[in-house]
């Protein structure tokens, strides 16, 4: 029992100092005693959800309670059992205790999914909006917390009144055009305002043109379930998928491309997110070519970008937040002209257009 607990006070240590993509967080107690405690987020990410788990109560061995890493007890909450299979925890004469070997940190997945499984979720899910936000009334125990960002957050305490820190911000998505077959990138009717003017975001094209496309995603370190879908507009026809390309990484073991219809989805897998350990921008490029159905004038031929991430409160699996979407445009001009004699049309008047 006491090498259990020993093993139960080295995680305590181990989760202060190891940022994980999710936070463990005690709050303890006298023996007998139960502390109306509090779990703070510091700097809340906008838009994102977090999530509370009670996974064990928690006790200070009544004589240690100036030493909390190391007179903690850690019992199962009333109605819980633990299954035989579970890979980290045990029971041992009433107590949980980690068993031999095991190590929350080699699969956060996996244990996200068991936590989020076994662990009481807290009725209260605290929504990200930039500022400080807590869970308060806790009763002692151990914690477990999952964000929406699948961002990394650390421990700071394992006193009642605890706070942790999600320390990145969420990945982001710019969307550009590279260049056109005969048009210019930059450039858009002065009346347009679906794309900056003078940005890549728009460009003119005419029909049969080429149209090169670039998305650069700014991910960040933890990042989980990342889709990119680009969804085009009618008047423009995207390349097949093997015209998708990533740079710098191979698709099947780094991505996989799906078109289908106007719809481009590219989905990375776990092992190329995983080796993200710090900001990097993942670049993927493409075409479409400006067809027969393409809008004329200022409304312009759209496609629109937008990345899904991280994942939802109650699965690993799923992502659970999206970035605002970010849209190019391609317009295409239609020219009128009518010959005359000074006042009326001349009838059976021909003209030549040619590009300049």
């Amino acid at each position: 029992m006491w090498a259990g607990r020993f093993a139960m006070r080295k995680l305590m240590a181990l989760v202060l100092v190891v940022v994980m993509a999710m936070a463990l967080a005690i709050t303890v107690s006298a023996a007998g005693e139960t502390y109306d405690g509090t779990i703070t987020v510091e700097d809340t990410v906008d838009g994102q959800t977090y999530t509370l788990y009670k996974l064990f109560d928690a006790t200070i061995v009544e004589g240690r309670e100036g030493d909390a890493n190391n007179g903690i007890s850690y019992t199962l909450p009333s109605g819980k059992t633990l299954a035989d299979d579970n890979p980290w925890f045990t029971v041992e004469n009433g107590f949980v205790v980690l068993k031999a070997g095991a190590d929350i940190t080699s699969d956060p997945d996996a244990f996200r999914t068991w936590a989020e499984n076994f662990g009481t979720a807290n009725a209260t899910t605290l929504t990200g909006d930039g500022d400080d936000q807590s869970w308060t009334g806790l009763t002692s125990g151990y914690y477990y917390i999952t964000t929406t960002t699948g961002s990394l957050v650390t421990v700071t305490s394992i006193m009642p009144d605890v706070v942790v820190q999600d320390k990145n911000n969420p990945p982001s998505i710019d969307k550009e055009i590279v260049s056109t077959t005969s048009g210019v990138v930059g450039d858009e009717p002065a009346n347009a305002s679906d794309a900056d003017e003078g940005s890549n975001e728009a460009a003119t094209a005419q029909v049969g043109d080429t149209v090169t496309y670039k998305i650069t995603v700014s991910a960040k370190p933890g990042a989980e379930n990342y889709i990119v879908t680009d969804t085009l507009s009618n008047g423009l026809t995207p390349c097949a998928a093997t015209g998708v390309t990533v740079t710098g990484a191979t698709v099947t073991t780094d991505y996989s491309v799906d078109v289908d219809g106007q719809t481009i989805t590219v989905t990375f897998t776990k092992a190329y997110l995983d080796k993200i350990t710090t900001d990097t921008d993942i670049v993927i490029n493409y075409t479409a070519v400006v067809n027969n159905g393409a809008v004329i004038g200022e409304e312009g031929n759209g496609n629109t970008a937008k990345l899904q991430y991280g994942h939802t409160p109650t699965s690993s699996i799923t992502p659970g937040s999206e970035t605002p979407p970010d849209k190019a445009n391609v317009y295409v001009a239609k020219i009128s002209v009518t010959k005359t004699d000074g006042t009326d049309g001349l009838a059976g008047a021909e003209f030549a257009l040619k590009n300049a």
